[in-house]
Order: C-alpha cells, then sequence, then structure tokens
C-alpha cells in the first residue's frame, strides 16, 4: 500500500521532487529484487539438498508445486518450511527434509539475505525518508513502519539462533538409512480341522489373527493393513517421539523423511543426526545397526502399534535401497521357490548384474555428492 501510495504521489505530481523519486523507485526496486532473488534460489535448491533422496526425489516430481508456492509468497524458505511441514500429513508438505537440515548454513542465509538485507532494511529506510518527505507519518506509513520493523527483528533473531544452534552442533552430522516393515509369512493357523498352507488364497478365513471379508492374497497387504498404514503413515511426529524414546536419544535428531507403502509392508526414509565422536570407534553404518540390533524387540512393538499391525510383521534396517533387495521382495512376494524369478530364471544369474547397477547407481551418488 505504501509504495503504491508513493507512486501515485508521484504520477499526480504531488510534492514531487528528487527525494520522492527515490522513494518510488526505492519501494519497487526492493519489492522486485528480493522476489527475483527467492525465484532464483527455488530454481537452485535440489542442488543444495542433494544428499537427501527423498528431498530430491520430491523435487523430482512435485517441483512445480515447490515453485507455484514460492511466485505466490514471495519467500523461498518459507516455502521449504511449508513443504517439510507435513502438514494435514500431505504429499505435498512432505518433501523429506528433516528441521537439522532446514537449518544448514546455505539455506538459512537465504533467508536472512533475502528478507532482510535485500527487502525489510532498504524499504525501512525508504520509509524513513518518505516521512521526512511529507513532514508527518500517516497510517499508511505506521503499518509500513511497524511491519518492516517486526520482520527485521524476527528473522534477524532468527538466524542468529540458528547460527549458535549450528555452531553447537558442528559434530552432528546426518546419517540416512531406511526402515523396512514387512511380513516373510503369514502365521499359519486351524480353519475348522484344515491347516492353511501360506501359498493358499483364502475368503473368509482368519489369517495372523485378522478376519478377512472378502479373498486375501497371503503374499501381499490385506485390505485392512494397507488402510491402517496408509491411515497412520501422516503421524510422523508421533511415530518419531516414540522412536526417539526406545533409542534413547533426542527426538530433534531424528526425523521420518518420507514413507512408502509396497506389497508387503511399507519403507520409511530415515534422517538420523549422530554425533561424530559416538562415530569414532565405528561407521555410521556399524553404528546404526548396532542401536537397532540392541532395540529391535520394542522397535518391532513400537512399529506394530503405530500402524497397528501383526505380530507377522518385523523391522529391518537397510543403509541402501539396492536391486538385490528388489530382487529379494520380489521373489517373496510372488512366492516363488528360493532363488526363482517369475520368469523363471534364477537369482544367481542375475547378481552379477544387479551388482553392476548397484555399483553405478553409488557412483553416480558420490559424484552428484561430491559436485
Amino acid at each position: 500500500n505504501l509504495s503504491i501510495e508513493i507512486c501515485v504521489s508521484l504520477f499526480l505530481g504531488y510534492n514531487a521532487d528528487a527525494l520522492l523519486l527515490v522513494c518510488a523507485i526505492g519501494s519497487v526496486a526492493f519489492i522486485v529484487i528480493p522476489y527475483a532473488i527467492n525465484i532464483y534460489y527455488a530454481s537452485k535448491v535440489k542442488q543444495l539438498v542433494q544428499a537427501n533422496e527423498s528431498a530430491t526425489t520430491y523435487f523430482d516430481h512435485y517441483s512445480k508445486v515447490f515453485t507455484g508456492i514460492v511466485v505466490l509468497s514471495g519467500g523461498c524458505y518459507a516455502s521449504l518450511q511449508l513443504i517439510s511441514s507435513n502438514v494435514f500429513g500431505l504429499r505435498f508438505f512432505s518433501c523429506g527434509l528433516s528441521p537439522f537440515e532446514l537449518k544448514q548454513k546455505t539455506l538459512v542465509r537465504i533467508r536472512f539475505f533475502g528478507n532482510v538485507i535485500f527487502e525489510n532494511s532498504p524499504q525501512f529506510m525508504i520509509q524513513i525518508l518518505y516521512a521526512v518527505h511529507i513532514g508527518t507519518v500517516n497510517q499508511a506509513l505506521m503499518f509500513a513502519f511497524v511491519a518492516s520493523l517486526i520482520s527485521i527483528m524476527n528473522h534477524s533473531l532468527g538466524y542468529c539462533i540458528d547460527n549458535r544452534a549450528r555452531e553447537e552442533d558442528k559434530h552432528i552430522v546426518p546419517v540416512y538409512y531406511y526402515l523396512i516393515m514387512r511380513f516373510d509369512q503369514r502365521t499359519v493357523q486351524l480353519v475348522g480341522n484344515t491347516a492353511l498352507e501360506k501359498e493358499d488364497t483364502i475368503a473368509n478365513h482368519t489369517i495372523g489373527g485378522d478376519v478377512a471379508a472378502s479373498t486375501i492374497d497371503v503374499h501381499k497387504l490385506s485390505n485392512d493393513e494397507r488402510r491402517s498404514i496408509n491411515k497412520n503413515m501422516g503421524r510422523r511426529q508421533k511415530l518419531t517421539s516414540e522412536m526417539a524414546e526406545v533409542l534413547g536419544i533426542n527426538k530433534r535428531y531424528l526425523s521420518i523423511a518420507s514413507t512408502t507403502l509396497t506389497a508387503q509392508g511399507f519403507i520409511c526414509h530415515i534422517v538420523h543426526c549422530v554425533n561424530t565422536v559416538e562415530l569414532q570407534r565405528s561407521t555410521s553404518e556399524q553404528y546404526i545397526n548396532d542401536m537397532y540390533i540392541s532395540a529391535q524387540s520394542q522397535m518391532n512393538d513400537v512399529f506394530r502399534s503405530h500402524f497397528n499391525l501383526s505380530v507377522d510383521f518385523s523391522l529391518e534396517c537397510q543403509h541402501r535401497l539396492t536391486m538385490m533387495n528388489r530382487l529379494k521382495s520380489a521373489s517373496a512376494v510372488h512366492g516363488l521357490g528360493a532363488g526363482q524369478l517369475s520368469d523363471g530364471r534364477k537369482i544367481e544369474d542375475v547378481e552379477m548384474v544387479a551388482s553392476s547397477i548397484d555399483t553405478a547407481e553409488q557412483e553416480e551418488q558420490n559424484s552428484r555428492t561430491s559436485n
């Protein structure tokens, strides 16, 4: 409103002088410049989060959503916070960035320079010049003063707090891994006097403690299990808190980036922040593996309770989702014989191909990270 008022006054010639011209040009320029800077950073944000596979995948599929939010709001960092909020459990707002990653130096600088250095501080100076020009403080000028001052204080304090937190967490590094929840086989129970074999497809019988209302494929999730997982996968904060309690860590160092439904269960992509002191005697993979082995029973209970699943489901920790994992999973899902694929080939015959694909994927990821 103030920018419009200044431009209208200049256009109509009300007390037009060099000072008013400076105010008009400055008020417009320092709206357009920070807007353009935020749009530029929005186009580059994928490169800043390439270490997070879930975030990279999100921007591959929903970059238009993120760009649209930036265009409407004019703020790149605020848009990142929105799409990382998991609000309402919507996939559009679940890009997979953890709070720790949002506070990395580059992203915090985007917020500070985009909102304080190139927008609110210059606008505040222009408002002072305009007040000198008109010789009074009208209502529009008062609102602009207050809004700019509050914004400057808010972003400056946030920048200082984030810098202090980052300094305290300078020995903290993010570790990425996957928690796979699935069943290996259904619990075999008696229906009448007949034992149900796990290869059978049955109707209106009890499997793993659940009563099937319709035909159930014992090699895949039932409709009830699928609905239960979809219903609870958006409740990440609650699950994160329960996981942190079991592992004995601060919940701010643990984040569920994404949850993907599979034929036999689901996969959670985890961002776990670990102190480098704890990694001096072991690798990050060994440290995470030891942690989950020691808490395996409790973690199984937490996930089963959260997603309302039976004891048939168990948790597995993987640091990479490889082609070999997918081959083994496919064999299990389709109920094939040991070492056999759906087209009759043996897994041993394609292990070399899968291994080469995994190696190529790892080299590509390392190259992308180094760049």
